[in-house]
């Protein structure tokens, strides 16, 4: 490729370095986990968890529900003085699992940590369809 004009100003004030200092450890900011949220599976109890950042939510701002697409979890801080200094008030996950037993599902909040402990259902239902 042909050298600029550009890239003759570049090489002389050695702005290359400059930018390859600017953007030194731009990529160990994407090391950690862009989500808040964890999902466990125990083997040997088939018991999954979800353990989700819930830093400054009360009980009553967060839902959790169970449908045929697995579960949905919604979280949204009411107190508008608290939304001003937090940055992360709120939230909105899907776990796709259509074989999430709900009568096992279980929840609880402490020191800003949402844990969901659930089992998948262990007898699957099928059904041969005759076509009329």
């Amino acid at each position: 490729m042909k050298k600029t004009f550009l890239d003759d100003i570049f090489e002389s004030f050695n702005l290359d370095a400059v930018f390859d200092d600017a953007w030194k450890g731009f990529e160990t900011k994407f090391k950690y986990p862009t989500t808040n949220a964890k999902h466990y599976h125990d083997s040997e109890t088939k018991e999954h968890t979800l353990i989700i950042q819930a830093a400054g939510f009360k009980k009553e701002e967060i839902d959790i529900e169970v449908t045929n697409k697995g579960i949905i979890l919604k979280g949204d801080i009411k107190d508008e003085s608290l939304k001003e200094r937090i940055s992360r008030n709120e939230f909105h996950y899907i776990l796709h699992n259509n074989d999430v037993d709900a009568e096992s599902l279980d929840a609880a909040l402490e020191n800003g940590i949402l844990t969901i402990k659930f089992k998948t259902l262990t007898e699957k239902t099928t059904k041969k369809v005759v076509i009329k």
